[in-house]
């Protein structure tokens, strides 16, 4: 008899420590399958979330100030061919949006003009002021941009009345005034095997057609920002400044009768140049074609 009892008591014991086994602390029995360890999972995780930072826009994906190495062409007393420093650098920043200033380096010429005047002005060294949002960039044209438009801009999104244009957005922009108009032109190509390149390009050509001026061509590479610049004052070429990040881009000679002023960019690895998406540059330095 007592043998029996004491089995019992065993097999109560036994029955309740597996009850409570399951059951856990104070939690409520759940008859689940073992997780995998999280590290067999890891490869199969996708990251989408962008870096932690306000107004990120692959296009211009600088988070802080950038002296950056560009190569460099330059036509003013005469042509030289020299390295410069390009500095990114930002000015204001809130909830809608950023202002960053792109300025370059002087360099310094062997000689002077033969009038005295030193041959690359101030003004020249500028790119103005760029207005960056997720999803656009604007380009400031330009030397100073009042405090209360910086303000307005950051903290409401309000952009200025003037001087504003779009240089970067997701789809491309067509020229709305014809070649043989004139006025301010202006377009945006999408370039690049990926689509990875936005280019920029504006001129204005005169009422009566007597020339071409205020060219400007700005590039802008995803994850890679700006990587090549060019700007004339005259369609002939002078007074001209040309800028590109050898990582990203590289020159060739154009096929067009054009001087020694101007080499052709070529992106690296991509199908597009400056002939794609309208006028090249060459055209736009000649006149008779713009008729």
């Amino acid at each position: 008899m007592k043998n029996s009892t004491l089995r019992a008591v065993v097999y109560i014991g036994v029955i309740a420590f597996c009850v409570l086994s399951a059951w856990g602390c104070g939690g409520e029995y759940k008859n689940e399958p073992a997780k995998p360890d999280v590290s067999e999972n890891r490869e199969n995780i996708t990251v989408t979330e962008k870096p932690q930072k306000k107004n990120w826009n692959p296009y211009f994906p600088y988070s802080s100030d950038q002296e950056i190495l560009f190569e460099g062409r330059y036509y003013f007393s005469e042509l030289l061919e020299k390295q410069t420093t390009v500095y990114v650098k930002k000015e204001s920043s809130g909830e809608k949006g950023e202002i960053w200033h792109i300025t370059f380096k002087r360099v310094e010429y062997d000689s002077y003009d033969s009038d005295g005047r030193y041959p690359m002005p101030d003004e020249c060294l500028d790119f103005y002021y760029f207005l960056i949002q997720d999803d656009i960039i604007y380009w400031y044209s330009m030397p100073e941009m009042p405090a209360e438009e910086k303000k307005a801009f950051c903290e409401e999104g309000v952009l200025p009345k003037d001087y504003i244009h779009i240089v970067c957005q997701e789809n491309e922009k067509k020229d709305v005034l014809s070649d043989d108009e004139s006025g301010d032109h202006e377009e945006i190509s999408v370039c690049g095997r990926d689509k990875n390149i936005r280019q920029y390009k504006s001129w204005y050509v005169k009422p009566d057609f007597s020339d071409t001026n205020s060219i400007y061509t700005f590039v802008f590479k995803k994850n890679a920002g700006l990587i090549a610049y060019r700007n004339s004052w005259t369609a002939a070429g002078k007074n001209a400044v040309q800028l590109w990040d050898g990582n990203h881009v590289a020159l060739k000679e154009s096929k067009k009768d054009s001087g020694d002023y101007w080499k052709e960019f070529i992106y690296k690895n991509s199908t597009c140049n400056l002939q794609t998406g309208g006028r090249s540059f060459e055209d736009d330095c000649r006149t008779d074609q713009i008729r």
